[in-house]
């Protein structure tokens, strides 16, 4: 079963999609994040397929827009990674208002940029019980984004466009200093880490400063390179076995 939700945060509305079973008894859930202009769908609706196959496996899946992305209300131009960790912070707060979520059995999932949104709530809050990253950013000054914020500092413009989607000045300056695998090391708990291995958008050293945070923080690190593979798993056999470990991963943390 599947039903759309919406639930504001800064007076905008976040729109969604739940997918669960129906049980009598609440279930673990798990908060599904996309990445830089991306949407709660995802490249070649891996997202869905993600939250259909969590569902089966007897856990709630929530699969939610950013403000200014997709279906949410909001300007995409307005977006900042601060403001994307406050939206999943109010996405865990309505999760453990429902009532087919089990409150204390949240997990975070993020894809690529989405993916650092995922580590720097986890290390921030203490709700999210396990944390798994697809193709996740760990450190922004070692990405095209710290080198678009040099040429915007340098022409000392406001924004700047990227294909069409218009970001802020306040973003990239955002991007210069953050360091999501600085916030995962401060908690203990279990991390899952996939890269592909062929990644042109998000190096796999990215997941290297990741995996490297995470045993830091003391807790158990399982960690995946899929040979081949691009920032999306945009091939069949990639995109299963990213689903079915992340789904049996998922599965033994929070079931």
């Amino acid at each position: 079963m599947r039903r759309p939700i919406v639930f504001t945060n800064k007076g905008q509305q976040i729109l969604g999609v739940l997918h669960c079973q129906p049980q009598a008894q609440r279930l673990p859930a798990v908060l599904i994040l996309h990445g830089f202009t991306g949407t709660k769908v995802e490249s070649h609706r891996i997202f869905v397929k993600l939250a259909e196959l969590l569902a089966q496996r007897s856990m709630v899946a929530l699969r939610i827009d950013f403000r200014g992305s997709g279906d949410s209300e909001g300007d995409f131009s307005q977006m900042t990674l601060e403001g994307e960790i406050s939206d999943a912070e109010a996405a865990i707060d309505y999760m453990q208002t429902l009532p087919e979520v089990d409150p204390g059995r949240i997990a975070i999932l993020g894809l690529s940029m989405g993916g650092a949104v995922a580590a720097s709530l986890a290390g921030r809050d203490s709700r999210p019980v396990a944390c798994a990253l697809w193709s996740a950013v760990a450190d922004f000054s070692r990405t095209f984004f710290a080198e678009a914020a040099s040429r915007v500092l340098e022409r000392g413009e406001e924004t700047m466009d990227f294909g069409g989607n218009v970001v802020s000045r306040e973003f990239l300056l955002q991007c210069r200093r953050a360091q999501p695998h600085l916030e995962l090391a401060k908690r203990k708990l279990p991390v899952l880490i996939v890269h592909g291995a062929a990644d042109q958008t998000v190096p796999r050293s990215q997941a290297e400063l990741f995996r490297a945070s995470a045993q830091k923080a003391g807790g158990p690190v399982e960690f995946h390179i899929i040979p081949e593979a691009d920032h999306t798993y945009t091939r069949r056999d990639w995109e299963e076995k990213v689903l079915l470990l992340s789904a049996d991963w998922l599965a033994k943390q929070i079931l």
